[in-house]
């Protein structure tokens, strides 16, 4: 996902914060600048850490979905996800979608997956 990430038209920044407590991680549009979206990956500090980073792997997979969308504000961001993933909540301004938990389920078993034999 990083080496995709990294060929993208997209900056991610990463952040542990403490996030709302129905929340373990959260991907949020900042901007566009010179056609390139910006969007913040926020994960909540409370987790421990291989939870930390199936939830890393989650967002990672959201990203790749706005960049693939070429997303340029937050309405796009929402119209995206009313089409590709389902609201999780009332309000729908929370969404998911099944790529981001497939990712998140990826990268559970490569954590749980005994390392590789090195001789």
């Amino acid at each position: 996902m990083v080496d995709r990430l990294e060929r993208a038209r997209i900056v991610v920044y990463v952040e542990q914060s403490l996030l709302p407590s129905a929340l373990r991680g959260r991907l949020v549009f900042v901007t566009t600048s010179g056609g390139w979206p910006y969007v913040r990956v926020q994960i909540d500090c409370r987790q421990i850490r291989d939870d930390q980073m199936v939830m890393l792997g989650h967002e990672l997979r959201h990203a790749i979905e706005v960049a693939d969308a070429g997303i340029a504000n937050d309405a796009s961001l929402q119209a995206l996800y009313r089409t590709i993933g389902f609201a999780t909540d009332n309000t729908e301004r929370r969404f998911e979608s099944d790529a981001a938990r497939d990712a998140a389920l990826m990268v559970r078993r490569d954590l749980l997956s005994p390392p590789a034999s090195t001789k």
